[in-house]
């Protein structure tokens, strides 16, 4: 259950009297502390069902008015909460009740016999029943259940499903009989809405559940459970879009085709991954084919792969292009994949790279460049150059990989300066080309990125580079850092040097003449900008090695 927000926690603060709120001791001379009206109201657009354990009891001890207010406000925060809140909830109602709450002890007193009371119409008394069964008292969940089975209209049933994982063997074999009654065809679109839940009955271990499972399977796999059953694919919840596709595609049904475009077109990319694997497993002939051309286009690298790996296993014939058309992919795994299934047919792939290096499209391009840098020379480095300048950052991107790795130091000063580049991604993507590079650009050369006049993520990774140095080289930069007026610069140096002196004995290298005198001069320039601890054990650090 997510964090209670600051606002949140400020409306809780409101909820009773300031003697109440400050003490949490009701003084006996004092009249019944009264509910905030307003309060309650506001905590209704809050989203936060965590709230529920606080507000319950007014359902109990409130008037007229502080009950009905409750009860909308509660109404309103489990209309917005998914399967997996309740759960959540359940777990706070039984264990979470505060300091300062005057009503916390009347809501824990609750008994069995008080909820006979709550069997009539009404949202107050049917809200009491279906938080009753989240109770830490197993006779009054019991109770509670036997209650909601009086309830027909499928609201009840998330409460029922939680039940039948209950600790109490009465409050489980109570659930078990109303859940029962209720697997039919009338309820399927309810145990739909409830997937979740009964998705997480699979996973526990509780053993007399009976064939309560099997039985609520069988009704999802009615055909009057295909459209809702489709549908949930496309829920907010993860869990319930992918137990929606295993509950369908389950024992190979007639229309398992069918299932599977649905699934394909579906945005969870898990599914559509399950939906390639299961057609490639399954279908064949001309419904294949229907099935790859639509996965050959899929927004999901690993989906794209499976198309590829498919046409070369089962249409071998027909494969050439398509898995020439895979070399391009904006994918490396896919570009290597379409490379090793046609590596027995002699297509020279750099080439082909330097071909598509003529095309206007950025994204077929960035591909382009990347599979030349995968397969070409050290001298088709410079046909990257005027690439540096494209338009789009995602090509400059691959050109500076591109060059470093072909051709190594020799266009180091281009790659240093496509750390300045304008785009944040792309001055990242030098970085960590040159990572490898560090010792041959030198220290000067990379503190000067630390200039003020440059943005902040050509500071930042100016900083990282630093941080790479050999040991001793390093650490005279990043103590000059730490005391840069810049505070993300400085806090980030901080932590790089905390890192150094945690990863002190992991290297044995002794520093020489020249770097002991740089680092004393580092401990001179920022004494009085760092804590004098920090400063003393630098200095106790290098003290073994003598004084310059």
């Amino acid at each position: 259950m997510k964090r209670v927000s600051d606002r949140v926690r400020s409306l809780l603060a409101a909820l009773f009297a300031p003697s109440q709120r400050q003490t949490g001791i009701a003084d006996l001379t004092e009249p019944r502390p009264r509910w905030n009206l307003d309060v309650l109201s506001e905590l209704a657009t809050s989203g936060d069902v965590g709230v529920v354990p606080r507000i319950a009891p007014a359902l109990l001890n409130g008037n007229r008015d502080e009950a009905l207010a409750a009860a909308r406000t509660i109404s309103a925060l489990l209309a917005q909460a998914g399967p997996e809140e309740l759960v959540s909830l359940s777990e706070r109602m039984r264990s979470s009740w505060f300091l300062g709450d005057p009503f916390g002890d009347e809501w824990r007193r609750l008994t069995r016999r008080e909820l006979q009371k709550w069997v009539g119409p009404g949202e107050p008394g049917i809200l009491v029943l279906r938080l009753s069964s989240f109770h830490a008292n197993g006779y009054v969940r019991e109770a509670a259940v036997l209650r909601l089975a009086l309830l027909k209209d499928g609201a009840e049933l998330p409460y029922l499903l939680m039940r039948l994982n209950d600790w109490v063997p009465q409050v489980r074999a109570a659930a078990l009989d109303a859940v029962v009654q209720r697997v039919r065809p009338d309820y399927v679109e309810h145990f739909v809405d409830n997937l979740a839940l009964v998705v997480r009955l699979e996973t526990v271990k509780r053993s007399d559940q009976g064939d309560v499972l099997p039985a609520i399977s069988s009704l999802l796999a009615l055909p009057s459970a295909r459209t809702p059953m489709i549908a949930a694919m496309r829920s907010r919840s993860a869990t319930v879009r992918r137990a929606s596709f295993r509950f369908l595609t389950r024992n190979s049904p007639d229309d398992l085709a069918d299932l599977l475009t649905a699934a394909l077109s579906v945005e969870d990319p898990i599914i559509r991954l399950w939906a390639a694997r299961r057609a490639l497993a399954e279908v064949r002939g001309d419904a294949l084919r229907g099935v790859l051309d639509s996965l050959g286009s899929d927004p999901s690298a690993l989906v794209r792969r499976e198309a590829l790996a498919a046409w070369a296993d089962h249409f071998p014939d027909e494969a050439f292009d398509r898995l020439m058309a895979g070399a391009t992919d904006t994918s490396a795994a896919n570009r290597a994949e379409a490379r090793s299934r046609l590596r027995d047919r002699g297509v020279d792939f750099a080439q082909v790279y330097r071909a598509a290096l003529a095309t206007d499209r950025p994204a077929r391009l960035a591909s382009a460049v990347a599979g030349l840098t995968e397969t070409g020379r050290p001298e088709d480095a410079s046909t990257l150059l005027p690439i540096l300048s494209h338009h789009s950052p995602r090509v400059r991107r691959a050109a500076v990989r591109g060059l470093v790795w072909l051709a190594g130091e020799r266009y180091l000063d281009v790659a240093f300066d496509a750390l300045k580049d304008p785009a944040r991604s792309v001055s990242s993507a030098a970085r960590e080309s040159l990572k490898p590079h560090v010792q041959a650009l030198g220290g000067p050369r990379l503190w000067s990125l630390l200039d003020p006049s440059n943005p902040e993520h050509v500071r930042e990774c100016g900083l990282r580079l630093l941080a790479r140095l050999p040991k001793w080289d390093a650490v005279s930069y990043l103590l000059l850092a730490s005391a840069e007026s810049d505070e993300p610069i400085a806090s980030q140096a901080r932590e790089f040097l905390r890192r150094w002196d945690a990863r002190f004995n992991d290297t044995q290298t002794t520093p020489s003449n020249a770097q002991l005198v740089r680092l004393n001069d580092a401990l001179a320039a920022v004494e009085s900008a760092l804590p004098a601890t920090d400063i003393a054990a630098m200095r106790l650090a290098i003290r073994p090695f003598g004084s310059v």
